[in-house]
């Protein structure tokens, strides 16, 4: 099992919600999209619930962003329901496969102005 964790201050993301070009670099266009009809404190919490579990994600992949895993390697899917779903694409598929990577799973929390993010991932038996 590897895990992953973030804390991130959503002042952040009240910084760079308004610069179109900053979040077209840090969420992909799926993950903009679903945030288009959600009002402005909705918007600032799921694109800070995002942020966070991408974060949380490289870390329990050992390796955080780098110059081969980027930010835009990593998306987060939130259902209806609040429930968040890891998808690793491009550089950060090929190393989750590599690590063995079989299931995902995410838990995300907002408490007063922050988001907490854990990311376990669960690994096959030959890489145990």
């Amino acid at each position: 099992m590897l895990i992953g964790t973030d804390i991130l201050d959503l002042k952040r993301i009240k910084i760079i919600e308004r610069k179109k070009s900053i979040l077209c670099r840090l969420f992909t266009p799926l993950e903009l999209e679903s945030t288009v009809k959600l009002n402005y404190m909705e918007k600032i919490i799921a694109l800070g619930s995002m942020l966070a579990a991408k974060e949380a994600a490289v870390k329990a992949l050992g390796t955080g962003f780098t110059d081969t895993i980027s930010v835009q390697d990593v998306q987060i899917v939130i259902n209806e329901n609040s429930e968040g779903k890891i998808e690793f694409l491009n550089k950060a598929k090929s190393f989750a496969d590599e690590l063995g990577v079989t299931e995902t799973h995410l838990a995300i929390d907002t408490e007063n102005k922050l988001v907490v993010a854990i990311v376990a991932l669960e690994r096959g038996f030959l890489h145990r």
